[in-house]
Order: structure tokens, then C-alpha cells, then sequence
């Protein structure tokens, strides 16, 4: 049997991890330093690194080794979130349209994957639990904003009748002599009134951050002491843009929810985390409060700082 080269050999190796079967990533990953210590944790964490560094790998890694311990483990891919997703560098649409159809896509993922695992974990998941819990997630993203003008109508009628019926009647018997006198007297009234109202403009998706949070915690109730892992690849592939407002999302949604982990893999040079006011107020993630960034990954070398 022939041999190759070192050299060819090398040549044949993918540089990108994402062409390289999932199997494939968990037997060749090697631990460097604290790399694997520092990510397993359960605080909410951000992995930085330039393209090429391993951290598909690593985070391919930890949902395996996250699943073997009977947890529950969401690998998510952003680049290919949605059906279409050149919408979202669209300049032409309104930003706050963009941003929604980026939260939707993203919980539609997470909503498909959990799906998944109750289907497939029906020995420990009560499925005519989990149902109404995924329903919940499901009308949180999809709920109905009408934009526009309100038209208020509002019609009263009053009809008012009155019958005064008097009448007498007398009676007298000749074999047994007796006076009747009978009186009858009716009075009717009635009133009615009415109101519409019509709402003239667009119809909005938007997303519920309060019910998602809500969907959310219950899911997490139901995973039997599991944890639930949500693992969010190639963050700098969404519009800088946009952004903050799903980072805005995961912070009021599952950042608070016991039982949930977020870990993000991002280019810092190619990231933003939130918007802040002059007020001091943010939309976004606060880097290092809201989530950690001790993990920082280089060609050579992982480091903890």
C-alpha cells in the first residue's frame, strides 16, 4: 500500500471545521490548557477567536461532552438561521423588522431542536407536559402586531315604548248574585347601544420577551434536572447591526432562567454587544457582567484571561 507525503497529508487537512463531519471534530479535539475547564462551567459565556482558531470545534466538543453527561445540548449555527437570511442586510427594510425576523428565526431553531428531544426522550420528558410548553414558546414568537390608525364607532339607539292598558270588567251572576271588577294596566320600556372598533394599518411580527422567558422556564422544569445547554456558533456572521437586539433577547429571556447555559463563539473585531444610552441604560449583553470572556482562542494557544 502506498504512503503519502507528510506534506500531501497535511494539504488534505480541512481548515474549516464546519466541512468536517460532527464524529470527526470529538475525536480530534485536544485539550490546551484550561480551555475545556474554563468552558464546561454553567455561567453564560463568550468565546472569542479570529477564523480558524477552533471554536466550532471546541463548542462541538462541549455539546458532546454535555450530552453524554445527560444533559441537553443546542448547537446552533447563525449563518444558516432562516429561509432567507440576505434579509437581514437588507438596508431597505426597517430595522426593528429585520431584528424580529432574526429573534424568530433563532427561537424557531431552538423551539425545533427542543421539539426534537422530547420526541426522542419520552422515557424522562412528560410529552402532555411539554407540549403546552413548546405551544407557549411557539405563540410568544408569533404573535400579531397591527401598526396604524385606530377608528373608533360607537352608536347608541334608544327606543323607548309604554302601553297602559286599563280596562274594567264587571260581572254579575243572576243565580248567585256577585260583583267582579278586574283591572289591567302594561308598561313596556327598552334601551340599547352599541360600539366598534377598527384598526386600519399593518400587520407586525413581534417577539414577547416576557412570555419567551416564561416558555422558557417552564421547558427548563421539565428536563428531569438536566441542564440545558444553548450553544451559539459564528455570532459575527448577523449584521453588527442586529446584534445587540438578540443579544437583547437571550439576556431578558434566558440569561435569569435556573437551568439554562448560553455560550456564544464570536470574532471580537466583528462583534457588538449591545447599544447604550446616554442615560446609562443598554440594549444587548453587558461583556463580562451579563456574560464572561475569559476565553480567548488563537492559532497556537488557548487563554484564560
Amino acid at each position: 500500500m502506498a504512503t503519502l507525503p507528510t506534506n500531501s497529508v497535511f494539504l488534505r487537512l480541512s481548515k474549516r471545521a464546519e466541512t468536517v463531519a460532527r464524529d470527526t471534530l470529538i475525536n480530534t479535539f485536544v485539550d490546551v490548557g484550561p480551555l475545556f475547564a474554563l468552558l464546561n462551567n454553567r455561567d453564560h459565556q463568550i468565546l472569542f477567536g479570529r477564523r480558524g482558531t477552533g471554536k466550532t470545534h471546541a463548542l462541538s466538543f462541549l455539546a458532546d461532552s454535555r450530552e453524554r453527561d445527560k444533559d441537553v445540548a443546542v448547537l446552533i449555527d447563525l449563518r444558516n438561521v432562516g429561509s432567507n437570511a440576505g434579509m437581514y442586510a437588507d438596508a431597505t427594510r426597517p430595522l426593528h423588522e429585520r431584528a424580529t425576523g432574526l429573534l424568530i428565526d433563532v427561537l424557531s431553531e431552538i423551539h425545533a431542536a427542543l421539539l426534537q428531544h422530547f420526541v426522542n426522550h419520552s422515557e424522562y420528558v412528560d410529552l402532555s407536559a411539554a407540549g403546552p410548553a413548546l405551544d407557549a414558546l411557539a405563540e410568544a414568537i408569533t404573535e400579531v402586531r397591527v401598526i396604524g390608525e385606530v377608528e373608533t364607532e360607537t352608536s347608541n339607539s334608544t327606543a323607548t315604548s309604554r302601553e297602559d292598558n286599563e280596562s274594567t270588567t264587571i260581572g254579575i251572576g243572576l243565580d248567585n248574585p256577585s260583583l267582579v271588577l278586574k283591572s289591567d294596566r302594561g308598561r313596556k320600556d327598552s334601551c340599547s347601544a352599541s360600539q366598534t372598533q377598527r384598526r386600519r394599518g399593518a400587520e407586525h411580527l413581534y417577539v414577547n420577551f416576557g412570555t419567551a422567558g416564561a416558555a422558557f422556564r417552564r421547558m427548563a422544569g421539565l428536563l428531569s434536572n438536566r441542564h440545558l445547554w444553548i450553544l451559539l456558533d459564528e455570532w459575527s456572521s448577523v449584521p453588527v447591526a442586529l446584534q445587540p437586539y438578540l443579544g437583547d433577547l437571550l439576556r431578558r429571556s434566558i440569561f435569569p432562567v435556573t437551568g439554562i447555559t448560553v455560550k456564544i463563539a464570536a470574532i471580537e473585531q466583528r462583534s457588538e454587544f449591545q447599544i447604550r444610552s446616554d442615560r446609562g441604560d443598554y440594549v444587548g449583553i453587558e461583556v463580562g457582567a451579563d456574560a464572561s470572556a475569559d476565553i480567548r482562542l488563537c492559532r497556537k494557544c488557548a487563554l484564560g484571561s
